[in-house]
């Protein structure tokens, strides 16, 4: 049974024999069959949801089975979760991936990492002639305070 407009429609029993399907569209190709013999088609779905659940709730570096149901990071690189030992990227294999993040990070924004500061950006004048006005008033007070001491201490 060829679809039409198969390439496959002027070859009489094409699928039966060993005919090769290179060059032929996928929409025509003959539907997969079980991957291996022997084995049923369709699995229990709730044994494979289980499964999953498990391997979800284990750590995602290889060999090691401790739980991250309560306590689990998400790494930002590859989204697998693993335990609080294998949190950090360089120890389960995403330190390539980190450092470049990190660089492009530092020259997109010129921080070195998050909250360390603003980038530099020039005062208004008014501010800083403000700025140097009351700068300059504190000096001068201080200075006058250190110079009443001395006095002071002379007499």
């Amino acid at each position: 049974m060829v679809k039409p407009g198969c390439p496959l429609d002027r070859a009489e029993g094409c699928r039966e024999s060993k005919t090769s399907f290179l060059g032929v569209p996928r929409w025509c190709r003959p539907p997969p069959g079980p991957s291996a013999p022997g084995l049923p088609a369709t699995e229990d779905f709730d044994a494979l949801v289980s499964a999953a659940v498990r391997a979800d709730n284990t750590c995602g570096f290889a060999k090691c089975t401790a739980s991250v149901a309560t306590l689990g990071q998400l790494c930002p690189h590859c989204v697998r979760r693993y335990c609080l030992g294998h949190c950090l990227p360089e120890i389960h294999g995403c330190g390539e991936r980190a450092r470049a993040q990190a660089r492009q990070r530092v020259s997109r924004e010129g921080v070195l990492h998050a909250g360390s500061g603003t980038k530099d950006r020039p005062l208004d004048p008014a501010k800083r002639a403000q700025l140097q006005r009351r700068l300059d008033k504190k000096l001068d007070e201080l200075t006058g305070q250190r110079r009443s001491k001395r006095k002071g201490k002379e007499k």
